[in-house]
């Protein structure tokens, strides 16, 4: 089978294409399909024009122009490239921007046995009720609404990260037989860090905590005031916050108000890398907290951090929002807090960091139950997907 993946922007600086559609296009080409993965860096353009091949799956970089009239280059660039492949399959991720508008003109234009089979994943809620009204984008959030709604509607075949996505698109028409629940996963082949020699010592010292994030989880008072109730009772411990801001500014929000409650000196800042994540698991012993807004954002979206940090075996304690409950629910009782309850989450933590053994045993069920959520059955589910949908679209074959 010859798929075609589109992404909605760069590998960096956000997240979607490389924590969630790259993966997904590895773990396809590793059962024995076909992949083309386009890529449009308008927002990484150093990218431009770069293509990679690893095995079956091929990564093209859309070449951009110029301004003027690099928006309509772009799109005219990324049906070609998709179509020129004579996929069998084509997935477009996200229904907004430049994958949105393309998936809503095939949607219209592929008809018959004889076209590719069109489907569509939604990772977030991108309108005016989400991310639109979050960033405050105002008409602009009202626009990238409508876009979504009358993407999904067209196409009618999706994928969505979220239980809350798949009701969301249940009811703006989609039957539930073409709708998928496709959840963030990870995948064992980026643990291959774990095995360095350099990091076979068990972790020294006292437990610290870690907030894994790109600032969009929680705003920054409430999380900082939460952060600070889990500093103050123990003067040397120590927070490490992992992560890059997705919106500027938001950093240094948060820091400020870390300052302004007297706990700014017992937290590190260290920003991504691949593999830091990992290192510090092996070099420290830690307790992950994961602070979340209990807004519409926040239940559509999929925390893929908190599968990532189960992966790794570490203790995670999350506002339960969302998809936190759908990864967490095997041991609620140990890792999720009611929605703005600072004080149970601050038991919770405290009841880790207080025993190892339970920390032990906790990170060990974490890491068996993530199994569940790695990226090889979760491909290997959508590639069953894709055969049934063919047959039964395509009976005799294109």
């Amino acid at each position: 089978m010859r798929i075609a993946y589109l992404a909605p922007f760069g590998l960096r600086p956000k997240g979607t294409t490389v924590s969630r559609v790259l993966p997904l296009a590895r773990a396809l080409a590793s059962q024995g399909a076909q992949v083309r993965l386009v890529i449009p860096p308008w927002d990484d353009p150093g990218s431009a024009g770069k293509q990679v091949l690893e095995g079956d799956l091929e990564i093209v970089h859309a070449s951009l122009t110029p301004h003027p009239g690099r928006f309509f280059a772009l799109i005219r660039e990324l049906n070609r490239l998709v179509v020129a492949y004579e996929p069998d399959v084509v997935h477009v991720f996200k229904p907004i921007g430049y994958s949105g508008l393309l998936a809503w003109w095939w949607a219209n234009r592929w008809k018959g046995d004889q076209a590719p089979l069109l489907f569509l994943d939604c990772d977030d809620l991108e309108g005016a009720a989400g991310w639109g009204g979050r960033r405050g984008l105002g008409s602009l959030g009202f626009v990238r609404g409508l876009q979504e709604t009358q993407t999904i509607r067209a196409v009618g075949r999706v994928t969505a990260a979220s239980r809350w996505l798949e009701s969301y698109v249940s009811r703006l028409g989609v039957s539930a037989e073409d709708i998928q629940y496709l959840p963030n996963g990870w995948s064992s082949a980026d643990r291959t860090e774990l095995e360095d020699p350099a990091f076979a010592a068990a972790p020294a010292g006292p437990p610290a905590l870690l907030w894994y994030t790109r600032f969009t989880e929680a705003k920054p008072a409430r999380a900082a005031e939460l952060l600070a109730q889990l500093l103050r009772p123990d003067p040397s411990r120590r927070l490490i916050i992992l992560g890059d801001e997705l919106e500027r500014g938001a950093q240094g929000k948060l820091r400020w108000a870390l300052e302004q409650r007297g706990v700014g000196a017992q937290v590190d800042w260290l920003p991504y890398a691949p593999g830091t994540l990992a290192r510090i698991v092996r070099t420290r012993d830690i307790v992950a907290v994961y602070p979340l807004d209990d807004d519409l954002t926040n239940l559509a979206r999929c925390p893929a951090k908190i599968v990532e940090l189960m992966s790794l075996g570490v203790p995670v304690v999350a506002e339960a929002v969302g998809e936190a409950t759908t990864y967490l629910r095997e041991f609620a009782t140990d890792c999720l807090t009611s929605p703005g309850d600072s004080d149970a989450l601050g038991r919770s933590v405290e009841q880790l960091v207080r025993n190892p053994g339970k920390r032990e045993s906790l990170g060990d069920g974490l890491r068996q139950e993530a199994v569940r959520w790695e990226w090889a059955g979760l491909g290997a589910n959508l590639m069953a997907w894709y055969v049934e949908e063919q047959a039964r679209v395509q009976p005799l074959g294109r």
